[in-house]
């Protein structure tokens, strides 16, 4: 939970999922400028659009690279440098196996029956993830080569994957239009009288 949280963890998913990321992507960088052209793949998440609960370290991360990759695509693309971000949401992976999840209950009183919950569905969802990731693979190879699945169409900045990302990132767009739908007076109601 996040009031769990101790900086050190906090820490540890940033250096891995956003500064390690740019990191990298800054060292690539001057040698896509040069060849005036280049692929930037990032692996966001379904975690990069939706903050679930007892994910907020890792989600926060994942709203980095969101931002950052969105950033650097505007930045690059006039240089012929191309960027993708791929969301996935639960693919078929060791995530979950007990050996690899390193969720921790949480020890507040107050959150205890929720995070119990939440540690044993993860478990409980090992091997059971709906999403197949030597699928995911080859579609990530298809949108970078711009054949297969991505011949003959423009390749987004963002493709989610995995029938649940598509559908939770679907209700949280359809979510965010009926607010701005039914609080655009008091949205555009800050803007300084003509």
């Amino acid at each position: 939970m996040a009031e769990d949280l101790e900086p050190e963890d906090i820490q540890k998913q940033f250096n891995t999922n956003v500064l390690g990321t740019m990191k990298v992507t800054q060292a690539m960088l001057p040698h896509f400028r040069t060849r005036k052209t280049g692929n930037i793949v990032f692996m966001s998440s379904l975690s990069g659009w939706i903050g679930h609960p007892g994910n907020a370290a890792y989600a926060s991360s994942k709203f980095a690279i969101e931002g950052y990759a969105e950033s650097l695509s505007a930045e690059t693309a006039p240089l012929g440098i191309k960027t993708l971000l791929i969301e996935p949401g639960m693919f078929r992976t060791r995530l979950f196996a007990s050996n690899n999840l390193q969720a921790k209950q949480s020890s507040i009183p107050e959150y205890a029956d929720f995070s119990k919950g939440m540690l044993d569905y993860m478990s409980s969802q090992n091997g059971k993830q709906p999403g197949d990731p030597s699928k995911l693979v080859a579609i990530v190879l298809d949108l970078v080569r711009q054949e297969g699945k991505a011949s003959g169409r423009e390749v987004p900045l963002r493709l989610p994957l995995g029938s649940d990302c598509t559908a939770a990132i679907r209700a949280k767009c359809e979510e965010t239009l009926q607010v701005l739908d039914k609080w655009q007076d008091v949205c555009e109601s800050t803007d300084i009288a003509q």
